[in-house]
C-alpha cells in the first residue's frame, strides 16, 4: 500500500523531471515511502481491536501491537535522522524544505502514537493521522 501510494504521488514528478535524478531527488520519495509505511503502522496499532474482531490480517493483528508500535517508532526515528542528514548536506536550497517537512511529519506521527492511548475518539485520531499528510502543503508557502 505504501509503495503504490508513494508511486502515485512521486512517480510522475520523477518521470517528468527535466533534470537528472540526483540523490536528493531519490531521498524525498524514499522518505515519503517510509512516512506512508509509518502511517499504516500507526493506524494498524490504533485499530488493533476492531481489526482483530473483523479478522483483518493487519500488521498489529499478525505481529502484535507492541511490535507495530516499535516498528512505527523505528521508522519515525529513521525519517527524522535522514531528514537531519539531508538538511545539512549541500543540496539545492529549493529542496531543503522537503527534509524539514518530513521531520515535522515523522515527529507529528510519533507524538500521535505516544498519545494514542489517551485519545478516546478514534475518528479524531484517524483525522489527525491523515492530516499529517497535508504538511507538505507548507512548501507552497515558500
Amino acid at each position: 500500500v505504501s509503495l503504490i501510494y508513494t508511486a502515485g504521488i512521486w512517480g510522475i514528478p520523477l518521470i517528468q523531471t527535466g533534470h537528472e535524478i540526483t540523490a536528493m531527488r531519490l531521498l524525498l520519495p524514499s522518505g515519503f515511502l517510509l512516512l506512508a509505511f509509518m502511517n499504516i503502522l500507526l493506524l494498524s496499532y490504533h485499530d488493533h481491536a476492531p481489526d482483530e474482531l473483523d479478522g483483518h490480517p493487519t500488521i498489529a493483528v499478525v505481529y502484535g501491537r507492541k511490535r507495530a508500535m516499535q516498528a512505527a517508532l523505528v521508522t519515525g526515528v529513521t525519517v527524522i535522522l535522514f531528514s537531519g542528514i539531508a538538511f545539512i548536506l549541500p543540496f539545492e536550497s529549493v529542496l531543503k524544505i522537503g527534509p524539514l517537512i518530513y521531520f515535522l511529519m515523522a515527529g507529528s506521527m510519533i507524538c500521535l502514537l505516544l498519545v494514542s492511548g489517551r485519545l478516546k475518539n478514534k475518528v479524531f485520531f484517524r483525522v489527525l493521522t491523515e492530516l499529517v499528510f497535508w504538511l507538505p502543503g507548507l512548501a507552497l508557502l515558500i
